[in-house]
Parts: structure tokens; C-alpha cells; sequence
């Protein structure tokens, strides 16, 4: 039977679980990595300060992103690496701290992802609308982008960590390296049984349908919006025209009626077959779970399952790329070659950075779901952090030609006045 304290201040953070010989590579590795994100990022911001030439819509938006990894490794990582160094019993943090600590940590990953939009925003007028692009992109535009960008990413961790104090806690262990809200609200509930979590046929099916339905409109929708980026950019003058009120509900409808389709023929595959187990290996009920029940043949939900994977993955991806490569076309058909040069580059960062951001939140989401690479997850948890801030500065840098004069005029001003 476990012990429950209730409503403790002092909670005990789990950590890294890292053996004597790691300890001090790792603490070097995060510090180095943090001092990096440091003299990256505020570099970066005071350049744009002082350069008059950067201070432009795109590089002033870019700052937000700087400012932003600044704050969130600044309030996360010192404490991670000071308790790489004391023993786990040790590891002792206020709750009001663990608090501030999970707002910082989800108000950092929320806003790198509200900046992103807005820049998205920036380079989407600056290339469909060049010739207002200064009108558009004016100083209160640029203000009224910046304080939505922070205050949605505030309001959305308030609400979020509002639902979470409000809960007693009768645990006072933190299961990661650091203070989240996942790990808050787990200081809350009793665990159930395994031999208690019962659940209905018809309600598990259910859970399976609502859970593909979900995963698969996801992608539907971003298929429909890249179409709809593709008219803007391709056919601006006619965008009104297609992309009129029947059309946005045409869209629509196909999006979930597709996702409504594909679902239904995939659990029918599975609702056919007899039924000989009765546990469900999986903390929800989905497909795969569903038909592992079965003592049957289930070759054909195997491959309908696969091929619905494939199509789907590969039909949103495609629509995706096939929207950045009209938006290239589009642009390299155009007179402007100098314009067009800085809109492909500007877009190929954007890209990029958002890939490194999703590619490191998957893999973590991903780990989650293995509970036996626990030790995995909370790594990957910290580098979800310190990876993408410490190469957000490092390509912006690389690809913005106008950056990369700047630094070298700071540090060989007579290069620059000869070319």
C-alpha cells in the first residue's frame, strides 16, 4: 500500500539517473551547450539592436525566437545541472518554484511555436505581396504580431496549469528532470489497480474510433490548407474566387468526411472478427489493440492498416511539399530574382526550423509511450530544449545573407568596406 502525503510544499525532484564516470561529462556537456544558447542568442539579438540595416519585420520577429531561448534554457538548464551534481535524495525544490518552472518550461515550447506563425505570416506577405510588403509589415504590425505571439502562448500555459493547481497532491515526487505539467498533475491521482481498469466493448471501440479519427484528420486538414497556401500564392488574383465560402465548405466536409471513410473500413475489418482475449495491451484502445483480441486470420487488417498508414502520410507530406515547390516555382518564374532569392531562403529556414522543433517533440512524444526507456525520455526531454535553441541562431544566421554581413562587418570591417 503506498504512503500519500498530502498537499506537501517541498517536492523531490527524480533527475538523471547517471552513474559517477557520466556525471561530469554530462554536466559539461549542458553547460557548454547552455553558454552556447547564451552568447548565441544574445548575440544574435544585439546585432539586430544595433545594426540599423536588420531592422527589418523579419529580423525584429526573429528576435522574439532568440529572446524566447534565452528565457526558457535560462530558468531550466542551471537547475538541471545543479542537480546532476548532488545526491537524488537531495534533489529538493519548493512547489511554487516547480510551478514557475513548468510555466516557463511549456510557456518556451508554446511561444517558439506562436513565434514560428507569425514569421510564417511575415515571409507569406513579403512573397505574395511584395509591393505592400512595407505597408503591411509596418512598426504596429510588427508590435501587434509580437505581443499575440506571447499572449496566446500565456493565456494557453495559464489555462493549462490553472486546471493543474487547482488539484491536491497526495505524491511529492517528481518523476523527471525537471518540473512539467505532466509531472504536476501526476502528484495528484491515485493509481488504479491494473485488475480495476475495466472497460466496455462498445466504449473501447469507440475510445479506437475517436483516437484514428483524430490522428487521421489531422493530416486531412493540413492537405486542405496547404491546397489553400497553394491558390494564395499561386493565383493570387483569383484566390477570392476559389477560395470562396462553397469552397472553404467543400474542403471541410471532404477533410472529415475522407477521415470518417478510411476509419470506418478500418475498424470494420476488425469488428468481424471473434473474439478470444480480453486485455487490452495498450494504455487506450485503438485498432491494433482491438484485433490482437482475435484468434483469427488478420492478415488483411495488417495490410489495410499499412497501406492506410503510407497513403495517408504520404498524401500529407506530398501536399505540403508540393506547396513549397509552387511556392519556389512561383517565386523563380518571377522578374525579381533578388527578392525571390531572400523569400527562398527565408522560407527554407522557416521550414527547417520548424522540422528540428517537430522532429525533436516526436521523438519525445514517442518515448513516452515505451516506459521502459525512461531514462531515454527524460534525456531527450532536456535536449528537446537545449537542440533546437542552440541551432536556431546558427542556421538563421547562416542563411541570412544580411546577418552574416553584419558579423563580418563587426569583426573585419575593412573586408566589408572592400567589397
Amino acid at each position: 500500500m503506498e504512503n500519500y502525503t498530502y498537499n506537501s510544499l517541498t517536492l523531490q525532484l527524480e533527475g538523471l539517473r547517471i552513474t559517477k564516470t557520466n556525471k561530469y561529462p554530462i554536466f559539461i556537456f549542458l553547460l557548454l551547450s547552455y553558454v552556447f544558447i547564451l552568447i548565441a542568442n544574445v548575440g544574435i539579438v544585439i546585432l539586430i539592436w544595433k545594426e540599423r540595416s536588420l531592422h527589418q519585420p523579419m529580423y525584429l520577429l526573429f528576435c522574439n525566437l532568440s529572446i524566447n531561448d534565452v528565457m526558457g534554457n535560462s530558468l531550466l538548464v542551471p537547475r538541471v545541472l545543479a542537480d546532476i551534481l548532488v545526491p537524488p535524495s537531495d534533489r529538493l525544490i519548493h512547489y511554487y518554484e516547480c510551478v514557475m518552472q513548468a510555466f516557463t518550461t511549456h510557456m518556451f515550447s508554446t511561444n517558439a511555436h506562436t513565434v514560428l506563425m507569425i514569421m510564417a505570416f511575415d515571409r507569406y506577405v513579403a512573397i505574395c505581396n511584395p509591393l505592400r510588403y512595407s505597408i503591411i509589415m509596418n512598426d504596429k504590425m510588427v508590435i501587434k504580431l509580437t505581443v499575440s505571439a506571447w499572449g496566446v502562448a500565456f493565456v494557453l500555459v495559464g489555462i493549462l496549469l490553472g486546471l493543474t493547481i487547482r488539484l491536491n497532491r497526495c505524491r511529492t515526487l517528481i518523476t523527471n528532470p525537471y518540473c512539467d505539467n505532466a509531472s504536476l498533475f501526476k502528484l495528484s491521482y491515485i493509481l488504479v489497480p491494473p485488475s480495476d481498469r475495466l472497460i466496455h466493448y462498445y466504449e473501447c471501440l469507440m475510445q479506437a474510433f475517436t483516437t484514428h479519427m483524430f490522428g487521421t484528420n489531422a493530416h486531412t486538414v493540413l492537405m486542405i490548407m496547404a491546397f489553400d497556401r497553394y491558390v494564395a500564392i499561386c493565383n493570387p488574383l483569383h484566390y477570392s474566387t476559389i477560395m470562396n465560402d462553397k469552397m472553404v465548405m467543400k474542403l471541410t466536409v471532404s477533410a472529415w468526411g475522407v477521415s470518417f471513410v478510411l476509419v470506418a473500413i478500418l475498424l470494420s475489418f476488425t469488428i468481424r472478427l471473434n473474439r478470444c482475449r480480453t486485455l487490452i495491451t495498450n494504455p487506450y484502445c485503438d485498432n491494433p489493440s482491438l484485433f490482437k483480441l482475435s484468434c483469427e486470420n488478420v492478415f488483411i487488417n495488417n495490410v489495410y492498416g499499412l497501406t492506410f498508414t503510407v497513403v495517408l502520410l504520404s498524401s500529407s507530406i506530398g501536399s505540403i511539399l508540393l506547396t513549397y515547390f509552387k511556392i519556389a516555382a512561383a517565386c523563380l518564374t518571377n522578374k525579381s530574382n533578388s527578392l525571390n532569392s531572400k523569400a527562398l531562403k527565408t522560407c527554407s529556414t522557416h521550414l527547417c526550423l520548424y522540422l528540428i522543433m517537430s522532429l525533436s517533440g516526436m521523438i519525445l512524444i514517442s518515448l513516452h509511450r515505451f516506459p521502459q526507456y525512461a531514462e531515454y525520455r527524460k534525456i531527450s526531454a532536456i535536449l528537446f530544449n537545449v537542440v533546437p535553441s542552440s541551432l536556431n541562431p546558427v542556421i538563421y544566421g547562416l542563411q541570412s545573407k544580411e546577418i552574416y554581413r553584419s558579423l563580418l562587418n563587426i569583426f573585419n570591417p575593412k573586408r566589408i568596406m572592400l567589397f
